[in-house]
């Protein structure tokens, strides 16, 4: 069920996935008249406090400046600053996603296919000089936007070098982030996209951006094979997400 806002916009939380049409979501909501932190826009929207979480490498660290304290207090100094849209890339700390229903915040991401979302993260750090790799094998190197199980390392709030194997707590935690926010999109359903509405954003405004032609890298049988093997957890929540997505998008036709 889609929540509904006033007609005072109110605090938009991007929870920006990599390569899942972030830059595009990013520039619709500045275009739309969102307001976002001065100088950020090279950052993602990301403000300082939440780009800062990319060099966090001690959970003492994450607790301490990102606890419910803390994020309450950002939320808070954001809003009352006049900034309306932030976005997070990094880590989902805990107590931002228990943050997410605060009254007057909207939280949502965007989703795509694990193994196509790969290629494509793939493709833009090789073309960009971020990564040598030579092929998909290769590409893994222990940052979570590299890894199989990229989606359950995000909202389950690990850190980006946190290398230690996922578990099933780490997926139920993940999807416990996933069905607090407001929206979920699905980069291969743009219907989906139509949840921005409910804070007067017109979805059919969306351009893309940032093309990195990955679909013409051809994935080999066996890299497919082994990918899923070690991404079943993140499909788990993607097909959480779609399932989300596709009944909020018929939920709110039947009420149209």
């Amino acid at each position: 069920m889609l929540r509904r806002f006033g007609p005072s916009s109110p605090l938009v939380l991007f929870v920006h996935t990599h390569k899942c049409a972030g830059t595009a979501v990013i520039d619709l909501f500045r275009r739309e008249g969102f307001t976002l932190v001065p100088g950020t826009e090279k950052l993602g929207a990301m403000p300082e406090y939440l780009s800062r979480l990319k060099d966090v490498t001690d959970p003492g660290e994450l607790d301490a400046k990102y606890g419910r304290r803390e994020v309450r207090r950002f939320l808070r100094e954001t809003r009352s600053s006049g900034v309306n849209f932030v976005a997070t890339e990094w880590v989902v700390p805990p107590a931002l996603s228990a943050a997410t229903r605060r009254r007057g915040v909207f939280a949502f991401t965007v989703l795509r296919d694990p193994l196509t979302r790969y290629v494509s993260n793939y493709a833009f750090d090789v073309r960009s000089g971020y990564s040598s790799a030579r092929d998909l094998w290769g590409f893994r190197d222990g940052l979570m936007y590299r890894e199989h199980d990229y989606y359950t390392r995000l909202f389950s709030g690990k850190l980006v070098r946190d290398t230690r194997k996922t578990s099933d707590d780490d997926l139920d935690r993940a999807l416990d982030v996933l069905e607090r926010l407001d929206a979920i999109c699905i980069q291969e359903r743009p219907e989906t996209l139509v949840q921005l509405r409910a804070v007067g954003v017109d979805e059919k405004k969306l351009r893309r951006r940032n093309v990195t032609r990955s679909e013409e890298i051809q994935v080999p049988d066996d890299f497919r094979s082994e990918f899923i093997k070690h991404a079943w957890r993140d499909y788990i929540l993607y097909e959480r997400g779609l399932r989300i997505a596709v009944d909020a998008v018929a939920s709110a036709r039947h009420l149209t």
